[in-house]
């Protein structure tokens, strides 16, 4: 006999757990999801790793970047998606900051974030996450390998930042920077599926 929720809860109660349930992230079948750990480099708290601005961004955005390195989403490249509703829900932040969080990170470049499409680059996590790599990879290294994977995997989905992060690490994974296509589209105004 299948139940409903109803079934289990008061009607208010069914209502909290839908909207509790609508924002947890979709977990596809067969997929592998997030990562085990990162890295976060001590320097950080300093304006350290290429991150001169951390200190200058409220304690807030501070907590929203550092989730951002650090959130079951994020990849060694820093780009992927996610929603502010989830960063929200993991943070404690309320939702309706994050508009002005995002702001202050991208102010700071530390983060752009495509507000229509919930693409994020943390511009410096390839950086960190790789140890301070500072000269060309091997192509055969495996951080190169998997983070040629990652920008494909992004560059398929229609992430607006991939021509960015070709231009900023491209040299390091012997990747070509390619030309951004004469479209006339702004950034974060890329079409591609929502989660």
């Amino acid at each position: 006999m299948k139940r409903d929720i109803n079934d289990l809860v008061s009607s208010e109660g069914a209502d909290r757990v839908r909207g509790a349930l609508a924002s947890l992230p979709v977990k596809r079948a067969g997929t592998r999801r997030g990562k085990r750990y990162g890295v976060v480099a001590a320097d950080l708290w300093d304006g350290g790793a290429g991150c001169s601005g951390f200190p200058k961004v409220s304690a807030e955005a501070r907590l929203v970047f550092m989730y951002l390195m650090s959130c079951e989403r994020s990849n060694m490249i820093g780009l992927f998606r996610i929603k502010p509703v989830n960063i929200a829900a993991d943070t404690g932040i309320e939702e309706s900051k994050m508009d002005h969080i995002f702001e202050q990170l991208k102010t700071e470049d530390l983060v752009k974030y495509d507000h229509h499409n919930y693409w994020v680059w943390v511009k410096q996590q390839f950086r960190i996450q790789s140890h301070n790599v500072t000269s060309k990879m091997s192509p055969t290294d495996k951080r190169a390998i998997s983070a040629r994977d990652l920008l494909k995997h992004a560059a398929d989905e229609g992430c607006p930042f991939v021509d960015d992060f070709r231009a900023e690490y491209g040299h390091w994974l012997s990747l070509p920077v390619e030309p951004k296509e004469a479209t006339g589209a702004m950034e974060g105004q890329h079409k591609a599926p929502l989660l």
